[in-house]
């Protein structure tokens, strides 16, 4: 074999062994990358399931209004009403940051709970509005209050918004049981939906 052609095989096998080295390596990484979002996600979920922070979003969506006017700054609540809702809008901020960040995936966030975020910013949103323009006029004195007060939860109701999550569904082609059809396999109960048929002899 001449030395010119075996050095070219030699330089091409290398070629490729580098590109499926770089391809082994890419998936390696799009795989770890996957397994964090999972996790950062997976302590999102277990933080909002605590009974403690349900207990809060309960608060602010069903009772809150019930006991304050709406356009009150949320820095001006009584303390326990405060860090309740600040509990709640600091959760859903965090979560922006990590959305905005790339940190975590937006359509796994809105798909999840997207109407649950659009919710509480429209319940909260006067106060929020409220707070906003108590920070701004604090913000003319020695020592100022910062004024980007959830940006990061106000950019996420925007993706929300923009992206409902019923859309999300939609391109995941989540599979309902209303879908089946009268003869397709149901979960033994008679019915799609798994519901009961009353017995006739009951």
């Amino acid at each position: 074999m001449d030395v010119p052609l075996a050095i070219s095989i030699l330089s091409t096998i290398i070629a490729l062994s580098a590109v499926l080295a770089g391809s082994v390596l890419a998936r390696k990484q799009a795989k770890a990358a996957k397994s964090q979002v999972i996790a950062h996600f997976s302590g999102i979920i277990a933080e909002a399931g605590q009974s403690g922070f349900a207990k809060k979003i309960d608060y602010v969506r069903h009772e809150f209004h019930t006991e304050f006017e709406r356009e009150v700054p949320i820095g001006e609540l009584p303390p326990t009403a405060r860090a309740a809702v600040s509990d709640v809008v600091n959760y859903f901020d965090r979560i922006g940051l990590l959305v905005a960040s790339d940190a975590l995936d937006a359509k796994i966030v809105i798909g999840y709970m997207g109407n649950w975020i659009d919710q509480t910013w429209t319940t909260l949103f006067p106060n929020i509005h409220g707070e906003r323009l108590r920070r701004q006029r604090l913000a003319t004195e020695p020592n100022p209050i910062s004024t980007g007060y959830l940006v990061y939860f106000e950019h996420l109701v925007w993706l929300v918004r923009h992206t409902p999550p019923a859309k999300i569904h939609r391109k995941l082609k989540l599979r309902r049981l209303t879908d089946l059809t009268p003869s397709a396999p149901d979960s033994g109960s008679g019915h799609p939906l798994g519901v009961v048929r009353p017995s006739e002899n009951a």
